[in-house]
């Protein structure tokens, strides 16, 4: 032959084609149910979590990131993440992002820091925030979780408030003992 193809050839090849477009779909469908899954786990997460790039670029968030926030889940994605921070903080922030890039490992913030978040309508909070690494084919990428601790704090001061009230009462005690002793 003069480099034609035959019937024969021709329905192979078909075939063979028709074959990989199955695989095809059949990957695809099985990507779209792995996906679902993940979405499925990321929005059942009952903190507020981000997914952020080396670039400082918000990625993924679940809902509850949003609420926290006050933005929409489209409004986040793609956002610069120092939008989330107030402005004093902002500089050292974005050190703070280049450093865990370059040793990205599981970290635990707030604790032992002040660490506010900023909202759309531009009030503050105090939060903590764990992070963690997280490697795929597209880079490496910190996942962040989030949570308000505006009622861990004002709980802690009242316990202080009450601590320091008591030592002024067994002050004024000893004082009146002393008192009456005289």
């Amino acid at each position: 032959m003069d480099g034609q193809m035959t019937r024969e050839d021709f329905d192979k090849a078909l075939e063979e084609m028709r074959r990989k477009f199955l695989e095809l779909d059949q990957c695809r469908i099985e990507y779209q149910g792995v996906q679902k899954r993940y979405e499925q786990l990321l929005q059942s997460a009952p903190d507020a979590m981000v997914f952020v790039d080396k670039n400082a670029k918000i990625v993924l968030v679940n809902a509850q990131l949003g609420s926290l926030f006050g933005y929409t889940e489209e409004e986040l994605t793609d956002m610069d993440l120092d939008c989330l921070v107030p402005v004093r903080y902002r500089s050292h922030h974005r050190e703070n992002v280049a450093r865990y890039f370059e040793q990205p490992r599981v970290r635990f913030m707030g604790t032992d820091l002040a660490i506010y978040g900023l909202r759309k309508d531009g009030s503050e909070f105090p939060a903590d925030i764990s992070l963690s690494p997280l490697e795929t084919d597209g880079g490496i990428f910190a996942v962040g979780a989030v949570r308000d601790i505006t009622a861990r704090k004002k709980a802690e001061e009242e316990k202080q408030r009450l601590r320091d009230q008591l030592a002024e009462a067994e002050k004024l005690s000893a004082l009146g003992r002393i008192a009456a002793n005289v």
